[in-house]
């Protein structure tokens, strides 16, 4: 069986816990931080409760052969549900990570969230898990340490 690999990164944000939690389950504001400040015309479904389903999708970018059509998505569901501190959800990519090219089968990966109060905000910690590919791991880590440093911008009263 192939190796499969994680990272996780962490981010004080100046938001309550509830807030934090919201910028994942709020569709609304997950379509401002979610693929990160260059994406267009983002768009969200969520259905915010164990076992509900998350679909996130936008433009695709010009960089990239349109191998997966005009947009690009992440889908999956809620696995785990503990508002506001803990929330975790599968993840599939409908989008080109090199490692899901048509003909391949990965598995779904998980993003794991935990939020904790601390220095008058909210510490919070994602943990990107399941990944098929080392040699994306690095990439998807740059990517998400961007989107997330959106979503403190956008939390902290900035614009993603």
């Amino acid at each position: 069986m192939k190796e499969l690999n994680s990272y996780t990164l962490e981010r004080q944000i100046a938001a309550s816990c509830e807030e934090v939690f919201a910028a994942f389950t709020n569709p609304k504001l997950v379509e401002k931080w979610f693929w990160g400040a260059a994406a267009r015309n983002t768009s969200a479904m969520i259905e915010a409760r164990l076992g509900g389903r998350i679909h996130v999708e936008t433009d695709r970018q010009d960089a990239f052969e349109p191998i997966w059509g005009d947009r690009w998505a992440v889908t999956g569901f809620f696995t785990l549900w503990e508002a506001p501190t803990k929330l975790c959800f599968t993840q599939r990519w409908l989008a080109p990570v090199f490692y899901n090219n048509p003909g391949m089968n990965p598995l779904d990966e998980s993003i794991l969230v935990e939020l904790t109060p601390s220095l008058g905000g909210t510490r919070l910690r994602y943990a990107h898990l399941g990944i098929p590919d080392a040699a994306a791991t690095p990439h998807h880590k740059h990517a998400v340490a961007s989107t997330l440093d959106d979503l403190k911008k956008l939390l902290e009263g900035g614009k993603a």
